[in-house]
Formats: C-alpha cells, sequence, structure tokens
C-alpha cells in the first residue's frame, strides 16, 4: 500500500511538471510569438466540450478517479481563454486528461503536417529504462548515443515504468519536439549530458479556409493588396 502511494505521488508531481511543459510552446527552443484566432480559440472549446461529453458518457470509473469533472473542465475553459496558440489549446486540453492517470485515456489533437523523427528509441528493462536502438545517420548516432546506455532524465524528468507513457505520449502524439536534452551512463559508467536533436521532415502545407484569413493569400498579390487598401471594388473582393 505504502509502495502504490509512493508511486501515486511520483505520478502526480511529474503530471505537474508537465503540465508547464504542455502550456510553453517548446522545451527545447525558444518560445516565438503567435497568435491565437477567434475561429481557432473557439475550435478549441468545442474540442473541449466534445471531450467533457465522451468523457462522462464512456469512462469506466463513474467517479472519475476522485475529480470534479464540472469544475476541471470549466477550470480549463478559462485557460483557453487566455492561450496564445493551438499548442497551448491542446496542451490544456491533454492535462485534464492527463490528471486521471490512466493509460488508456488521452486527447489525440488533430495530425500535423511535419513528421518528427528523434532517431532513437528507449525501452524499460525491468525498472531502469536504457536505448534500444539508434537510428543510422541520426543526429542521436552522431552525438554518440548507444544501444545499451541507461536513460537517466529526459529533459530533466526520469523516465520510469509509471510515466514512460505520458512521456511517449507528449513526445510523440500530443507535443513532437525539434530535440531533447539527455542525461545518459554508458556501460561501463561514464556519465554523460547530451543534445539531441530531431530530423523534421515538412509535409504539404495545408491551408485553412475556414477562419477567411487564408482566402486572401489564394488572391494574386496585386489583387490582395488592393483589397486589403480598399481601392478595389466591392464586388471583386
Amino acid at each position: 500500500m505504502l509502495q502504490r502511494c509512493r508511486q501515486l505521488q511520483l505520478i502526480a508531481a511529474f503530471c505537474v511538471s508537465l503540465c508547464f511543459i504542455l502550456l510553453a510552446e517548446t522545451v527545447y527552443s525558444p518560445v516565438t510569438s503567435q497568435t491565437l484566432s477567434g475561429y481557432e480559440r473557439q475550435r478549441g472549446q468545442a474540442m473541449l466540450r466534445m471531450v467533457k461529453e465522451d468523457l462522462k458518457r464512456h469512462y469506466y470509473d463513474p467517479t472519475f478517479r476522485g475529480m470534479d469533472v464540472e469544475a476541471r473542465f470549466q477550470e480549463a475553459e478559462e485557460k483557453i481563454k487566455q492561450a496564445v496558440s493551438n499548442g497551448q489549446v491542446f496542451g490544456i486540453i491533454a492535462q485534464v486528461l492527463l490528471e486521471l492517470n490512466d493509460s488508456h485515456t488521452f486527447f489525440i489533437p488533430p495530425s500535423r503536417t511535419n513528421e518528427t523523427d528523434y532517431g532513437w528509441w528507449m525501452q524499460l528493462i525491468g525498472d531502469r529504462c536504457y536505448v534500444a536502438a539508434v537510428k543510422p545517420g541520426s543526429d542521436a548516432e552522431k552525438k554518440g548515443l548507444k544501444p545499451g546506455d541507461e536513460i537517466l532524465s529526459v529533459d530533466g524528468r526520469e523516465p520510469r515504468r509509471e510515466n514512460l507513457w505520458i512521456l511517449n505520449y507528449l513526445y510523440n502524439r500530443l507535443r513532437p519536439q525539434p530535440g531533447m536534452r539527455l542525461v545518459v551512463v554508458d556501460p561501463s559508467g561514464a556519465k554523460r549530458d547530451l543534445v539531441v536533436a530531431a530530423k523534421i521532415k515538412s509535409g504539404k502545407q495545408i491551408t485553412d479556409l475556414t477562419s477567411g484569413n487564408d482566402i486572401m493569400k489564394l488572391m494574386p498579390k496585386t489583387k490582395r493588396d488592393s483589397c486589403v487598401k480598399g481601392t478595389s471594388k466591392r464586388t471583386t473582393c
């Protein structure tokens, strides 16, 4: 029982620290200024409502593991009103479900156009986390990361059996990062700090016509400029 309580305390502490990552744009590179349109904010609020409805309708535990669903989702809605990017909105929604500490219940954000390849994989063996494979030609290989190295921390967080699914979810589904700061120990006992960059593959650009702003981008530049200045005829803009 004491061991189980300790595990829950560690997970709770991990989720609290994770909250700061979810509300930031990245843990690896500086935050760039972004703006969130009114449509994007409304879309995030609609997603939050859908998640709440699905949770109340389908979750196996009628007590929601002690969560006050109405109060928690109201808090999330207030945070979305202050969000400045889509990444923050998705992080706010994800954090609500992460607090259930249920690896079968999590938020899957809309798919991205970019693909992130970290070039290495980790695996738990017993209670320790090790590098399972390193992709040839990756930055991880160039930095000297090798299969069999033990991972002590990923961006300052210790990978454990209780939280590994959260790390995988954060880096691979919710908020792919341009890289990671690792602390590793090789089989000889030598400890190293590594900054390993990911490979970002750009996909096809998606044009969002629902907000109205991207429609202007489809116009020729001279036409767009004249519409902005109000010099074009009303019927042609």
